[in-house]
């Protein structure tokens, strides 16, 4: 993104009075701006909708679900396992339609990389972004990285319930305060 591009976000953000409504327009414009750059890279290296990390653990994969589905790998001798899977249940369409694909615009979802993308360099935090660390504090922002499977209104509740706290940052780390509770 150019400078003068990230100045005018910076200058649209700075407009909002509603706090609720930049939060929105914050991580809208920076899962947009993650969208572009995964598919402009194709970092995850999809081939018949299997990631690379996917493929890597199993050539046989059928897997079209990616970083969607949470899992531990477990090697023994040569071989890797995969263990203790857990699918985001925003993976596809909430409406009963046909569409695939994530349905929410979670940044949190946006901003990680597997273990695949940190070996090879392309790792994201929210630290990373200028409209991000410019709006939230240090504890939103740690919500921001955290929060995976989670629908974009309840990340924006959690940093709208973040803005004023005064909890010391180490202790709202050792309470889990960046967490969402269902």
């Amino acid at each position: 993104m150019t400078i003068e591009a990230e100045s005018e976000e910076l200058k649209t953000a700075s407009e909002f009075t509603d706090t609720a409504a930049l939060y929105d327009f914050i991580i809208d414009r920076t899962c947009g701006r993650l969208d572009a750059l995964f598919r402009k890279n194709n970092y995850c290296d999809f081939r018949d909708g299997a990631c690379a990390f996917a493929r890597a653990a199993n050539p046989n994969t059928k897997s079209k679900k990616g970083c969607c589905t949470s899992y531990k790998l477990r090697r023994v001798l040569t071989v890797d396992f995969m263990y203790d899977h857990k699918t985001c249940e925003y993976l596809g369409a909430r409406d009963g339609s046909s569409a695939v694909g994530c349905v929410q615009k979670c940044i949190s979802c946006k901003l990680f990389c597997c273990s695949y993308l940190r070996k090879k360099g392309v790792n994201f935090h929210a630290e990373d972004f200028t409209l991000l660390t410019s709006f939230l504090n240090p504890m939103q922002l740690r919500a921001v990285n955290v929060n995976l499977f989670q629908p974009k209104e309840r990340i924006v509740k959690k940093l709208l319930q973040l803005k004023n706290n005064k909890m010391p940052y180490l202790w709202f780390l050792f309470t889990g305060g960046h967490f969402i509770r269902k």
